[in-house]
């Protein structure tokens, strides 16, 4: 569990005002379900805990300090987190990002969730394979 709002590694920068909490999850077991091969079985790759939601996160900062050396963002956009990317399991496949059960209409990066919030990255295969 993330117990502090402290910047990247490389970056020096003092660390944010923790503001509250959310629960934070990575999941891929569509992927594991499609057959993707060396993921955790049950396609967990950050099960879902509470982590500190610091003063003026994003959703992708938050993903980068869950996961920093484990996601592979371009722009705004995850491209990739634990070597699972975009197409790797047929030409729809890739992550999607979810708050409160909602798919926001914006960038990860642009999107700043509240205190209590359930965020929820979701690797999809075929429509229809998330529960949303």
């Amino acid at each position: 569990m993330l117990s502090a709002c402290s910047a990247k590694p490389q970056d020096n920068t003092a660390p944010k005002e923790q503001i509250g909490t959310v629960l934070f999850e990575v999941d891929a077991k569509n992927a594991v379900n499609y057959g993707a091969e060396g993921l955790f079985a049950d396609g967990a790759f950050y099960p879902a805990q509470s982590i500190p939601l610091c003063g003026g996160d994003s959703v992708m900062a938050i993903l980068l300090r869950a996961l920093p050396d484990q996601a592979e963002i371009r722009g705004g956009y995850v491209a990739g987190i634990c070597g699972l990317r975009e197409r790797d399991c047929g030409a729809a496949s890739g992550w999607y990002y979810y708050v409160n059960g909602d798919a926001p209409l914006m960038s990860c990066a642009k999107y700043y969730p509240l205190d209590g919030d359930t965020i929820r990255l979701l690797y999809t295969v075929t429509r229809g394979d998330i529960p949303y």
